[in-house]
């Protein structure tokens, strides 16, 4: 938590009980209005969405038969006297080669960094290291401190609204 002046200290557990009750109703509040504010949002973007549906169905018809004259090889390296790419006034078109390592029908990447490893071909395989910190924390200061850790210790003060009660609204 940030450092905040304190105006008006709390030295009471009923005054701390009635904070906490005005935390609960001030989350309440802003709870009630998040959700308006998402009713609203979720109204505009389906009203968004319905209005701009005739326009994504008619791009990707003149997509496809973009496409489609991209696809017909024959006709495309005829129309553009063998080139890959044709420049057009409002923009280009055009066939690109290209090529992914995916593996085999039936075959997982599970399966293949298997035999990758069977086959010693280590150098297709990549390890990730990282510090262990769940391991580190087993670890006393003065090992810690030879491998360049630490443990730091914090204790910062904390509150917490029950929930329960948030929710009933009491």
């Amino acid at each position: 938590m940030s450092k905040r002046k304190i105006i008006h200290p709390i030295s009471t557990a009923a005054e701390a009980d009635r904070v906490l009750a005005e935390l609960a109703a001030a989350r309440r509040d802003i709870g009630a209005i998040e959700r308006e504010m998402q009713e609203i949002i979720d109204a505009a973007k389906a009203a968004a969405s319905a209005q701009a549906e005739p326009i994504r169905v008619a791009i990707g018809a003149a997509e496809a038969r973009l496409l489609d004259l991209a696809n017909r090889v024959v006709d495309f390296a005829i129309l553009t006297g063998g080139k890959k790419t044709l420049e057009l006034a409002h923009g280009s078109l055009g066939r690109r080669m290209s090529a992914a390592v995916k593996p085999l029908p039936k075959w997982t990447w599970a399966k293949v960094l298997e035999q990758l490893i069977g086959q010693d071909e280590l150098q297709a395989v990549q390890i990730t290291h990282r510090p262990n910190k769940e391991v580190l924390a087993t670890w006393s200061s003065e090992h810690l401190e030879r491998v360049g850790a630490r443990y730091v210790v914090k204790d910062e003060p904390w509150y917490e609204v029950n929930k329960d009660r948030l929710e009933d609204g009491l």
